[in-house]
């Protein structure tokens, strides 16, 4: 997330505004009560210390997460151990943040016993830096300050990016994007406010005429003229018509990936040596890691792939079929649970659920049986959802319960908004919002937290290749847009369905059936990684392709 940040690149950062969102709603939980003392170490260059020593008596705010200890001990311990160079310079930073006179300054909290963590944003006053030319270390010591200390008046009066507050002014963002002629940019944030705000805001107008603006710099006057409208029938109305739905979801197309992929793992054929798959399905990205996990259906097992590695490593599985608690039998998903070190596994063939511990001193365990189990997906709260292809159902399993609840489906098999006809790979958000493709409905269905059917977003007009139909999905996964990315096995491509949209988009394949870097034979699995980067399971070419994203500008 830092890394977002320092690059100071205003999409990422807008892709990530929920993470930073989360983050500081559990700083904000989790406020220190009592005047933190606090220090952080760093080797900085030159030029940086300059900067600060004509901060003395002024004010900083930092683009980044500040993570520093109580512990003055473990703040210097770095010194001892890291390569200084004649470009480089030891600075100590003593912090001083008082939650009582210094409110309402950004959050910052405890995470560990001597770790305290600032809010992206923070302000501080730099009352002093001396240096010691005995150890040849600077100490800076400053103040946490309020957002809106007197002082600050001054700072304020120019437009600054808030990107932490706990609803990200996007229209504050889009006007910086405009400033910036990045127009391109500038709509996408309008178009994300305009999806997100409720039909009767009366914010809606306004953006409407921001965005006839755009249009009209971009020279498109005929949809100027479509956002002209709206505007006044908004505000005549108060009520927004159906019409800049379908323009915003039309527009918003998503990100964009180079079409030749790179070959990250097999492509040697189907088989059972290490290098090779036999019918890969489910994906798990760990780039944190830097490997990813496969579901190797019929050689039932699960391999474990290094970044950059000619072969793949047998983790799970691997004993041939059957049922015993070391075997599998046609694995279709598996999942990382790092809360307990091990791995989640669609034993389909075994109509169970299985924990694999990726510990040596840890037994496999059967989670849940009796279930025809497909896709996989965890939550942040440790949440379990887990499709069942056969009752045509998902199911959720609370952090430690035993007996899951039906969310979605649980009707029979059948084409209704309530039902399903086999049930596949699965998706959930942050919001609890399930995204289910379903198979040979040729669709993909989302359901809201608690809702008693599902809404069709992608496919749903019976089997075909055109762009607003599906051909047995598989594979959905969806980016911080809204975008649902959809795994059209039938039709060898993968799909973007922008919200709200009656048709699709090609991200990715759609030339035909082929083993060529930009072709697919009945691709399956999808993930991205941090750096959404898509990967995609080519199950009959039995290889994971990646297809690197295309950044913006």
């Amino acid at each position: 997330m830092n890394y977002v940040l320092s690059t100071e690149n205003i999409y990422w950062t807008f892709l990530c505004r929920s993470i930073i969102t989360d983050i500081q709603k559990q700083l904000q939980l989790n406020q220190c009560k009592q005047i933190q003392k606090v220090y952080r170490t760093q080797i900085v260059s030159q030029d940086y210390l300059n900067s600060l020593k004509k901060s003395v008596n002024q004010f900083i705010s930092i683009n980044s997460f500040v993570s520093t200890t109580t512990n003055y001990s473990k703040a210097i311990y770095l010194f001892d151990h890291a390569e200084s160079l004649e470009t480089t310079e030891k600075i100590l930073f003593v912090i001083k943040a008082d939650p009582n006179s210094a409110a309402p300054a950004k959050p910052f909290a405890h995470i560990a016993d001597e770790e305290v963590l600032f809010m992206v944003g923070s302000i501080f006053y730099v009352e002093n830096m001396t240096f010691n030319s005995k150890n040849q270390l600077s100490t800076v010591e400053m103040t946490l300050v309020s957002d809106d200390d007197k002082q600050l008046e001054q700072i304020h009066s120019y437009k600054r990016l808030k990107i932490a507050q706990e609803q990200m002014n996007v229209q504050i963002l889009a006007d910086i994007l405009g400033d910036m002629e990045r127009n391109d940019l500038a709509e996408k944030c309008l178009h994300r406010l305009l999806i997100d705000l409720p039909s009767d805001d009366p914010l809606t107008g306004e953006l409407c005429d921001e965005l006839g603006k755009l249009a009209a710099e971009h020279r498109d006057f005929d949809k100027k003229t479509i956002w002209d409208r709206i505007s006044i029938e908004f505000k005549s109305n108060k009520t927004t018509p159906s019409t800049p739905e379908i323009i915003v979801h039309q527009e918003q197309t998503g990100l964009k990936w180079k079409q030749n992929a790179t070959t990250i793992a097999g492509a040697n054929g189907e088989g059972e040596q290490l290098n090779q798959f036999h019918w890969p399905e489910g994906i798990y990205v760990d780039d944190d890691q830097q490997h990813i996990y496969i579901a190797d259906n019929k050689n039932h097992r699960i391999i474990k792939w290094r970044f950059g590695d000619d072969t793949g490593e047998i983790i799970a599985g691997g004993n041939k079929k059957g049922n015993r608690i070391d075997q599998l039998s046609y694995p279709t998903d598996v999942i990382v649970d790092t809360r307990t070190n091990s791995l989640i596994i669609c034993d389909y063939g075994n109509e169970r659920v299985v924990r694999w511990p990726l510990d040596d001193d840890r037994n496999p365990e059967i989670m849940y049986s009796d279930i025809n189990c497909y896709g996989l997906m965890m939550n942040t709260n440790g949440d379990l959802y887990v499709s069942d292809w056969r009752k045509n159902e998902v199911k959720r399993w609370r952090n430690g319960e035993r007996e899951g609840t039906v969310v979605a489906g649980g009707n029979g098999k059948g084409n209704r908004c309530d039902q399903f006809n086999q049930s596949t790979n699965i998706f959930v958000d942050r919001n609890e919002t399930i995204y289910v493709a379903d198979r040979y409905n040729h669709r993909v269905t989302k359901w809201e937290k608690d809702a008693k059917e599902g809404v069709f977003i992608a496919g749903g007009q019976k089997r075909g290749n055109s762009l607003k139909q599906l051909d047995q999905p598989h594979g959905v996964i969806v980016d911080d847009l809204g975008n649902v990315y959809v795994a059209d096995c039938g039709n060898d491509r993968i799909m973007c369905w922008p919200p709200g949209s009656n048709e699709g988009r090609p991200v990715a394949g759609g030339n035909g059936t082929g083993h060529e870097s930009n072709q697919f034979k009945n691709p399956k699995g999808l993930s991205f990684d941090h750096k959404n980067n898509l990967y995609v399971v080519d199950c009959w070419n039995y290889r994971i392709q990646k297809f690197d994203l295309i950044q913006d500008g």
